[in-house]
C-alpha cells in the first residue's frame, strides 16, 4: 500500500455488520427509533444496530440523546463521538474516535442485555 493512501476499513466483528474499523476509530451504522418507552439497544436491524430512544425527533433532541446514550454505553467521553450522517433520518452513521469495532460491539452487546 502506498504511503499516505487511506487505510481500507477492516472487516466487522463476527455478527456485527453494523460496526467497522476506520482511520481514527470505529464507524457505527444505527437505526434510531425516537419516542420509545425507554432508551435501549434493541439489537440488529438489517445491516444496522437498532437504538430506541425516549427523545422525540425534534430540535436535534434525538441526535443529542443518541450520542449521550452511546457515550454512556461505550464508557467514553461525548467528545469522542461524532454524528457523521443521518442528522434528519432514522438511519445514522456515528464515528467513535479511538475505539475499535470489536470493543464497540462488545460494549453495546453488554448494554443490550440478553433480550436483544
Amino acid at each position: 500500500m502506498r504511503r499516505g493512501a487511506p487505510t481500507p476499513p477492516a472487516p466487522p466483528p463476527d455478527g456485527a455488520p453494523w460496526v467497522g474499523d476506520v482511520a481514527g476509530g470505529a464507524r457505527l451504522r444505527l437505526h434510531v427509533v425516537p419516542r420509545a418507552r425507554e432508551d435501549r439497544c434493541a439489537g440488529p436491524h438489517g445491516g444496522s444496530l437498532k437504538i430506541a430512544l425516549r427523545a422525540p425527533p425534534v430540535d436535534d433532541r434525538a441526535n443529542r440523546a443518541l450520542l449521550d446514550f452511546l457515550a454512556a454505553a461505550l464508557g467514553c467521553p461525548l467528545s469522542r463521538l461524532e454524528l457523521l450522517g443521518g442528522r434528519n433520518s432514522r438511519e445514522k452513521t456515528v464515528l467513535a474516535r479511538g475505539l475499535r469495532s470489536g470493543d464497540v460491539a462488545g460494549r453495546l452487546a453488554r448494554a443490550a442485555g440478553p433480550e436483544a
